[in-house]
């Protein structure tokens, strides 16, 4: 496998509506001509990421040679100084910054609307911004739409967790990018053993064959703390027991919205397996809807990995071409 073509990034600065300075990424492919006036896409990282999620992998670069033009945009609280700012939650990624992204991109996008791409948490922000007059499509890598199975045990403990949680200092930051840390040499270690493969498999976070390993090490060991405002938020979602943002499930959003809407899932992928997208495939839907099946991968190898660029070609006949239809069965890509 050959590694990602070398991306120029240019920064643009985007400040959100209360002040706070954001980071977006403009992506080129060096050596290759830049589309002046082809379909502006946002890719939108998830828990615990950054724009490396997207911009250490071929996503760009294969969105860019079909003609796109790529945009990465970074949520607050990834760099020292803005974490004693307003702490990054749920409800400022999706009133603050990700409205400051659509609203700076919209200029360039003119009437025919951003392409949204989020990771994990970002495509659940995706799925609650459908009804934004500027979105021209949702794509969603590694998001279930639907409790995982393994979460409802969990949710009985959930009040409890959350009383604990709202004792702790308002700057508290759920240290998650240390386990990440410190599992990430054996996550992306090629050569693992027997058992640790299997553990790997288990725990449905890292395929190092389905990705460049280095890379992939890269974003784990370079993970994020994450505010407690959004832990709060996540173990609601969790009690709720639908996933439910502000008042609604991301299901029900994407019934609702006529965009055409593709979710990517791992069939490795412990946090966003293929069942928790399945109702894609069934009741009624305002748009178009495709479901793509990544035979052997898992969390965070999806964005990342060498399936991406024929993934890339699917989702760009469907998403700038789509046409009203019948939801398709689960495909399998990218074996072996």
């Amino acid at each position: 496998m050959h590694p990602p073509p070398q991306i120029r990034e240019v920064h643009h600065a985007v400040t959100a509506a209360d002040g706070e300075a954001l980071s977006l990424v403009e992506c080129a492919v060096i050596g290759s001509p830049q589309a002046a006036d082809g379909p502006v896409f946002l890719l939108i990282h998830g828990f615990t990421g950054d724009r490396e999620v997207f911009t250490r992998g071929p996503l760009p670069a294969a969105l860019c040679r079909l003609g796109a033009r790529v945009y990465v945009g970074e949520l607050r609280g990834r760099t020292q100084e803005s974490k004693d700012r307003t702490p990054g939650s749920i409800h400022s990624y999706l009133t603050l910054d990700c409205q400051a992204f659509l609203g700076f991109l919209a200029r360039r996008a003119d009437s025919e609307g951003v392409h949204f791409v989020g990771h994990s948490l970002g495509g659940l922000l995706g799925c609650h911004l459908l009804q934004h007059d500027g979105l021209a499509s949702l794509t969603t890598i590694g998001t279930p739409l639907a409790l995982p199975r393994f979460a409802v045990p969990f949710r009985r403990l959930a009040p409890f967790a959350t009383t604990l949680l709202h004792a702790l200092p308002r700057s508290y930051h759920l240290p998650w990018n240390r386990l990440l840390n410190a599992i990430s040499p054996q996550l992306c270690a090629a050569d693992a053993s027997w058992p640790t493969r299997q553990l790997r498999q288990w725990a449905g976070l890292a395929n190092p064959h389905n990705a460049n390993p280095g890379a992939l090490k890269h974003v784990l060991e370079n993970a994020h703390a994450e505010s407690l405002a959004l832990l709060v938020e996540l173990i609601e979602m969790l009690s709720s027991g639908d996933l439910q943002i502000r008042g609604s499930a991301p299901l029900e959003a994407v019934r609702s919205s006529t965009v055409p809407v593709a979710a990517v899932v791992g069939t490795w992928d412990s946090l966003a397996p293929p069942y928790s997208v399945a109702g894609l495939e069934h009741g009624k839907h305002g748009g178009p809807r495709r479901v793509i099946a990544v035979h052997a991968s898992g969390h965070f190898d999806l964005p990342l990995g060498h399936h991406i660029p024929a993934i890339a070609e699917q989702l760009w006949d469907f998403l700038c071409d789509a046409q009203p239809e019948v939801p398709r069965s689960i495909q399998q890509a990218a074996r072996g």
